[in-house]
C-alpha cells in the first residue's frame, strides 16, 4: 500500500515538475 501511495506522490510530483518546467520555458 506504502508503495503504490509513494510512486503516486511522485508521479504527481512528476507531472507537476514537467508542467512547470514546460511552463517556465
Amino acid at each position: 500500500m506504502q508503495i503504490n501511495f509513494e510512486n503516486l506522490t511522485i508521479g504527481v510530483f512528476a507531472k507537476a515538475a514537467g508542467v512547470n518546467v514546460e511552463t517556465i520555458r
